[in-house]
């Protein structure tokens, strides 16, 4: 991600209706940086936010000259993004998903098993998606299974629980 001041917020799913809204995967349990944004930016393009709003657990957000479906279409599974300066507040023990994806992620043996590359809400938990050597593997984002998360230095220690990754000596 350049360093640019934005930050990933959500992806486009599809068009919406026949007014040319866009609906997005919201990437963080709030929608305060989609309420608080002025615009978002979209495929490298700055959009004017013009009206938002819930529909079944996504946001919609029709934009400044987005008028049909066909046009919203153009944006599909791209990811949205805005200012950092955005973002709600957040404790000590939480993490915005941008912040997780890229980490490097290790047992507690010291077994690589890849980067993080994901990080999808399930509704009981967030699940990561790791890639490696080894495939991809999902892990629950639970204290259980995330052991430390350090920011500073990019990576993860996680203790896989079993049948969640491949036999890698934890």
């Amino acid at each position: 991600m350049p360093n640019d001041g934005l930050v990933v917020i959500g992806r486009v799913q599809k068009p919406f209706g026949i007014r040319g809204e866009i609906s997005s995967q919201v990437f963080n349990e709030t929608l305060h940086a989609f309420e608080k944004s002025e615009w978002l930016e979209i495929k490298d393009t700055k959009m004017i936010i013009e009206q938002i709003r819930i529909h079944k657990g996504s946001v919609l957000v029709l934009f400044e000259g987005i008028r049909t479906p066909e046009q919203a279409a153009a944006y599909k599974g791209q990811l949205v993004r805005t200012l950092k300066d955005n973002l709600p507040p957040k404790d000590e023990d939480e993490y915005f998903y941008f912040e997780l994806i890229g980490l490097d992620v290790y047992t507690g043996s010291g077994q690589y098993l890849g980067k993080v590359t994901d990080v999808m809400a399930t509704g009981a938990n967030d699940v990561l998606t790791v890639r490696g050597d080894y495939g991809e593997i999902l892990l629950p984002f639970i204290d259980q299974v995330v052991i430390e998360t350090d920011l500073v230095s990019k990576r993860m220690l996680v203790d896989p629980l079993e049948g969640l990754a491949p036999d890698v000596g934890n």
